[in-house]
């Protein structure tokens, strides 16, 4: 199942992806299940393929405006550095251990929507990750049983506004949660429907240049690797969203100081899990 999160004729709903168009959802499942967090946590999914199964689209996707699949994550756990390949192109090998930050639902807008690039810098850029959506809460989860915690995988555009992640030495939450700076979406693809992920391929374009493209399988700690480790320290809960990394081709721009502009366009694709586009508009005053 493609699970879309929208907003449509002033109200948000959630639905699944039909063709070109959303089977609602929101009042097949009942008040119980009123957005795509509740019907995870709800151990739910059988259920809204069933409520929805056979029955034509209620709303085209061309006149909805795309939320991130899932609008009110408990945690948003982001990976720095994870690829191969990005190290290779520092010089540098993995340390053994992945780099984890923080990153608040605010600072993410859906597919279609507008990323707002800060007035007050000139160093904005974006990536492409692979996010690991959360079905089955757990706790110090063994990396063998990992992957049946998984309810499916998005697109996550992890942008960053440079600068911001250098005020001081290794911190870079701020620069990592600017509103609206990044994106997520179009949809959540239920891990069923994307099969293993290892044979993914990512790619991102700008301008519809190809700035970063890498497989999975580059990854230096695994998806089951980081859902072990991030759930020694706190425990999982449905919804939750892991950006598992981003593969080599930024940091030779940001040497170059070459960053994203007003008015460019961004896409990231990730095979059998879809396309994620925005284009960058000024976000005033900041």
């Amino acid at each position: 199942m493609k699970i879309v999160s929208y907003r449509h004729d002033g109200r948000t709903g959630y639905g699944i992806v039909n063709g070109g168009g959303i089977v609602e959802a929101g009042a097949r499942m009942g008040a119980d299940f009123p957005t795509v967090r509740s019907v995870l946590a709800g151990d739910a999914l059988a259920r809204l393929a069933d409520a929805t199964a056979g029955q034509s689209p209620d709303i085209a996707l061309a006149d909805i405006a795309y939320l991130p699949p899932v609008t009110d994550p408990d945690m948003i756990i982001c990976v720095g550095m994870n690829y191969h390949s990005a190290f290779e192109e520092i010089g540098k090998t993995f340390p053994g251990r992945p780099s984890l930050f923080m990153r608040r639902a605010s600072s993410q807008v859906g597919h279609l929507e507008k990323l707002h690039k800060p007035t007050s810098s000139d160093s904005y850029d974006c990536e492409i990750e692979l996010a690991v959506i959360i079905g089955k809460p757990g706790r110090a989860i063994a990396a063998d049983d990992a992957m049946a915690h998984v309810a499916g995988y998005s697109v996550f555009n992890e942008a960053s506004v440079t600068e911001w992640m250098r005020h001081t030495v290794q911190n870079v939450t701020p620069g990592k949660n600017f509103e609206g700076s990044g994106a997520f979406g179009p949809w959540l693809v239920t891990a069923d429907e994307v099969g293993d992920p290892a044979d993914l391929i990512l790619t991102h374009r700008l301008n519809g240049e190809v700035l970063q493209q890498g497989p999975v399988t580059d990854m230096a700690f695994s998806i089951p690797q980081l859902i072990a480790y991030i759930s020694t320290f706190t425990t999982l809960l449905p919804g939750d969203v892991i950006s598992s990394g981003s593969p080599g081709g930024i940091r030779v721009r940001r040497q170059a100081e070459t960053f994203v502009q007003l008015g460019d366009s961004v896409e990231m694709e990730i095979t059998r899990v879809g396309a994620l586009r925005n284009g960058v508009v000024e976000d005033a005053g900041i």
